[in-house]
């Protein structure tokens, strides 16, 4: 009958990487759900900051175009946004200007942007609140959809709809999303770095050293030294214990010499 001592096939993940992984799992997770809500709460601020600017541009355009609208000239209420849809980087995308009678005084659309198609929907959608004297907003995709009145002196003589492409927003918010995914990535690594390095400082490397005097003295070398057996932690026990063992060898040596 004859003993044989099994080896594991392959090469085995370390218990300090181990433990490192374990280490780093929740702490990639927490570090995404903070990501998240983050770029959640950014994306939101810079949805809202976004459509109250847009609003008060409207609001100021409305009250400029009142009086062609008036006297239905549609270069004067063209002027009003010609500028500004003339601009580098402007994202004024579709604009729907419509008299008191509902009938259309001009239209524009920016073939640098995405169009919002037919405005009309939108303007019908809004007629409640823009009946009512109050500006409507609604998302459609990435378009912001901003109807308005324009009521000089509290008399509604118009409609004015436009449509904001917001495609560079969205760009701005995903350049966040992976900035955060990189940090996220980043602090995930030295953690398992961290863990790993202590691990085989404090734990793995004197664990494999022990183990490394065992496998001596099972060889029959009694002359090696028993590192470790200063610590009071499980270590330093398992060193004593390796000591006991070298100490029962020497004894024996000394007794059958």
């Amino acid at each position: 009958m004859s003993n044989s001592t099994s080896h594991p096939s392959g090469r085995a993940l370390s218990i300090g990487l181990k433990a490192a992984l374990a280490t780093a799992v929740p702490v990639l997770l927490g570090i995404a759900a903070l990501v998240a809500i983050q770029v959640q709460n950014l994306k939101s601020t810079m949805y809202l900051e976004a459509e109250g600017s847009t609003v008060t541009i409207v609001q100021l355009m409305a009250d400029q175009m009142a009086g062609g609208v008036k006297w239905g000239k549609a270069e004067v209420v063209d002027k009003v946004y010609a500028d500004l849809a003339a601009q580098d980087g402007n994202e004024l995308s579709d604009v729907l200007v419509l008299n008191k009678d509902g009938a259309p005084v001009t239209k524009f659309s920016n073939d640098a942007l995405n169009s919002a198609g037919d405005l009309s929907a939108a303007v019908a959608a809004a007629a409640p609140k823009v009946d009512a004297g109050e500006i409507s907003t609604s998302w459609s995709g990435q378009h912001l959809l901003i109807v308005a009145p324009i009521a000089p002196g509290g008399e509604h003589i118009g409609t004015v709809a436009m449509a904001w492409d917001l495609v560079r927003l969205d760009a701005m918010i995903q350049t966040e999303i992976w900035k955060g995914i990189l940090f996220g990535i980043v602090i995930a690594g030295m953690v398992v770095g961290v863990v790993a390095f202590f691990l085989k400082r404090s734990v793995t490397g004197p664990i494999s050293t022990v183990t490394g005097v065992m496998t001596t003295l099972a060889e029959g070398d009694n002359s090696v030294e028993i590192p470790h057996v200063e610590r009071g932690d499980e270590i330093g026990r398992m060193a004593n214990a390796v000591l006991a063992f070298k100490q029962a060898a020497l004894e024996k040596q000394r007794v059958e010499a």
